[in-house]
């Protein structure tokens, strides 16, 4: 690939339309680089776009993260049904906002509710569950929290 300075290009890792240098060293792995080409792209974005990290896997799978998660889960006046609907809600919410999600080093694509969490019990499976079995499953309980409740999500695993 021949690039210049000139150019603009996608990140091979990340999407992110960052200069051809930095593309040049995400392509080197130098995670470095890769947030100062990330910090940059977000610069490029409307101030009004909200922005979200979701959760690693490391911090899902921490007790103390995931006993906080449960906690909060348990305080929130939604059904055990319910909760599908409402992770869905705060999907929706983040891509009606034109809200951006990011996990280590890439965008998160917005899924589908009912392909990360297939069967409507699963809250009960998860309060009742000592480790972390669906990790997937779990980041979107996180971000329910972390869109709709940053205040409550920035408490887990302290």
């Amino acid at each position: 690939m021949n690039i210049t300075n000139e150019t603009q290009t996608a990140c091979p890792l990340c999407g992110c339309n960052c200069d051809a240098q930095a593309a040049t060293l995400h392509t080197n792995n130098d995670a470095t680089s890769h947030i100062a080409a990330f910090l940059k792209e977000a610069r490029r974005w409307k101030r009004d776009e909200p922005f979200y990290w979701l959760a690693t896997t490391e911090e899902i799978s921490d007790t103390n993260y995931r006993a906080d998660l449960k906690r909060a889960i348990a305080q929130e006046n939604i059904g055990e049904r319910d909760w599908l609907t409402a992770c869905a809600d705060t999907l929706l919410k983040v891509d009606m906002n034109y809200g951006r999600i990011w996990r280590p080093m890439e965008p998160y694509p917005i899924p589908f509710v009912d392909d990360v969490i297939p069967n409507d019990r699963y809250m009960r499976d998860f309060m009742r569950s000592e480790t972390c079995e669906f990790p997937e499953r779990d980041k979107l309980l996180d971000l329910n929290f972390r869109v709709n409740a940053p205040e409550i999500a920035s408490s887990f695993g302290r």
